[in-house]
């Protein structure tokens, strides 16, 4: 495991994420739509003007997803940034199980664990059978499978044809998360507080390297962590109270200030297992 030592404003600058405001225009809107169509797994996603349409897929053009016309009012007046999320969702997530259903046949070595929160589940309607695992607190073990262009979560039926169990699922999302975990490496700051960095996306999922967090506990002692975001993890050592009044401030403003704030919660690794800490 590499740390580096860098200043406090160095790296606690970049972690901080403004969600999307209100749209002043339609074309805030649109592009309020393409960050979630993206942010949903297709990161090749692309507006599509005069048309005002979004192409998930921009090697698919056929792949398209019309601009409702009452979409900017709704956002527009929507109450906050929370209940903005859930008019994009009502857009997002029919296309990301479209993606699914329609998915070719994938490989296990396509297949990464997600942390997320346990609304995340919610978001999907009850004959949607994600396979998922609890991990501590309110999150959630769940799986995509990646494609060059995009990812799609793994359903329990799409698991089953391939001759999957959830076992042999996790099994696979591991060694292949744990196959690129040599690539992540944890910064730090004089102060103490120290940050996973990885690859935008699954900083999240190393919350499952069991052998990288031996190997961090030993180094720097008992921890208490956060992950207010999907690709933001941070950790202090449990007796330093000034860097964990850094830890609380960087949670505060990033879970609120995101549309999809993981946890706000603290968590403690106690022999193998992440535990909740009360506060």
């Amino acid at each position: 495991m590499r740390f580096l030592f860098l200043c406090y404003l160095c790296f606690v600058a970049p972690l901080v994420h403004a969600d999307a405001s209100r749209p002043q225009t339609v074309s805030d809107t649109i592009q309020t739509l393409l960050t979630a169509v993206r942010d949903a797994g297709f990161p090749n996603a692309a507006i599509n003007f005069p048309e005002m349409t979004l192409t998930p897929v921009a090697s698919d053009p056929d792949t398209v997803v019309s601009y409702p016309s009452n979409l900017h009012v709704q956002m527009q007046t929507a109450g906050s940034s929370r209940d903005r999320a859930r008019i994009v969702d009502n857009i997002v997530l029919p296309l990301t199980l479209q993606a699914t259903d329609a998915a070719d046949p994938f490989q296990t070595s396509q297949v990464f664990p997600v942390i997320r929160n346990i609304n995340y589940i919610d978001r999907f309607s009850d004959d949607v059978e994600l396979i998922t695992a609890p991990l501590a607190g309110d999150l959630v073990i769940t799986y995509e499978i990646t494609y060059p262009t995009h990812t799609v979560p793994l359903v329990a039926p799409k698991a089953a044809d391939a001759g999957l169990t959830h076992l042999s699922v996790h099994q696979a999302a591991m060694t292949n998360l744990l196959g690129r975990a040599n690539d992540a490496f944890v910064s730090g700051s004089e102060e103490g507080l120290y940050f996973i960095a990885f690859d935008g996306y699954h900083e999240n999922a190393l919350l499952l390297d069991n052998q990288m967090w031996a190997s961090i506990t030993a180094e720097v002692g008992p921890i208490i962590m956060a992950v207010p975001a999907r690709d933001t993890v941070l950790f202090v050592p449990q007796y330093n109270e000034a860097a964990l009044d850094i830890l609380l401030g960087l949670r505060a403003d990033i879970f609120g200030e995101r549309t999809y704030g993981l946890s706000d919660l603290l968590f403690t690794w106690d022999n193998g297992n992440w535990v909740v800490l009360p506060e």
